[in-house]
């Protein structure tokens, strides 16, 4: 992809998006050619790789080839361009130069910065509220309160989609956020398996952020706050996993659609279409829910927030190098 400052158009089927930046342009490619055709029993992907070894090789190279590209693009920018490219970001809770305050205790900081004076912010299109920093690494989500009891599947979903079973829904697409945290550097895996017998979301550790205004003053806390534990009695501590949901072509049309915008954008039940999912077991059936809303952690439904989420580092093992982190590539079908 070349490194040209000028808008262009990306078209996948019924996915037709304005690249107004070239990031956006190289995350974009980094999501679309990257992923594999993860698609419903019947549906097959024609043109891939049949040979198991190929299909890995090539979307190893892909996923290399498109990284080079956004390192190259953002290396470019300037901070004139940054500045123009980060519209918007001020009209959410806790942007600015005020730092947040922790909920219920004020004795742990953000590990990030939401000041757009200090830091260089990108806009990924007009249309969806999503904000890029690759030099702090996080992706930066316009949201709002959805529920604030009962039982959950999601904890964030796409506006209109499952806000019955979501704590937070977010003002974007999902492959829009997935493509943002692609451009931050953060490793997919591939989502939950069932068949032959249950496998679990594997991918980079995501941390989840949440940021609201209590009483003109900017709060935040961890996504596992607002959702509680039903068996352990207690807040949810697992962490998420960018397994990366996949798309899916439909044999009549051609068209590929992007599976986590029907709503498993971060998921509490495993959901082989999620994008994040939790590395555990977690039933859909209404009767084995594991997770409720935390009411006394939520702020009123419809309560603006500010919704970040930061791949979280690989530790270092003593007299190694990191381990863990996952080259595979996003929605990798099953082999």
């Amino acid at each position: 992809m070349g490194c040209t400052k000028v808008a262009r158009s990306a078209h996948w089927g019924w996915l037709s998006v304005s690249v107004l930046a070239l990031p956006l342009g190289a995350c974009l490619l980094a999501l679309t050619s990257g992923l594999g055709a993860a698609r419903p029993a019947g549906q097959q992907e024609t043109g891939s790789p049949t040979n198991e070894s190929q299909q890995e090789a090539s979307a190893t190279q892909r996923e290399s080839d498109s990284q080079e590209s956004l390192a190259e693009s953002t290396g470019q920018e300037t901070a004139g361009e940054d500045q123009q490219a980060a519209t918007g970001l001020n009209e959410l809770p806790g942007v600015g130069a005020t730092a947040p305050i922790r909920w219920e205790t004020d004795d742990e900081k953000l590990p990030f910065s939401l000041d757009p004076d200090d830091h260089r912010f990108r806009r990924l299109g007009p249309d969806d509220q999503v904000w890029i920093d690759v030099r702090q690494k996080i992706v930066v989500v316009g949201s709002f309160v959805a529920l604030d009891r009962g039982l959950l599947e999601m904890f964030a979903c796409p506006k209109g989609t499952k806000e019955h079973e979501s704590v937070v829904a977010v003002n974007s697409r999902s492959f829009i956020i997935h493509a943002g945290l692609l451009a931050v550097g953060a490793k997919p895996g591939h989502p939950v398996k069932f068949d032959p017998t249950y496998e679990a979301a594997t991918g980079q550790e995501i941390e989840v952020f949440v940021i609201w205004e209590d009483e003109g003053k900017p709060r935040w806390a961890r996504g596992q706050d607002w959702v509680r534990d039903q068996q352990k009695e207690k807040v949810m501590e697992t962490p998420w996993v960018f397994g990366g949901s996949g798309f899916w072509r439909d044999d009549d049309t051609g068209e590929r659609h992007y599976m986590a915008e029907s709503g498993e954008l971060i998921c509490l039940s495993n959901f082989t279409t999620a994008m994040l999912d939790l590395p555990v077991q977690s039933s859909d059936s209404n009767a084995a829910l594991l997770f409720e809303a935390n009411t006394d952690a939520i702020p009123a439904r419809g309560t603006r927030v500010t919704m970040v989420l930061m791949p979280k580092a690989a530790e270092q093992p003593e007299g190694g190098d990191s381990q863990g982190e996952s080259n595979n590539s996003p929605g990798e079908e099953d082999k």
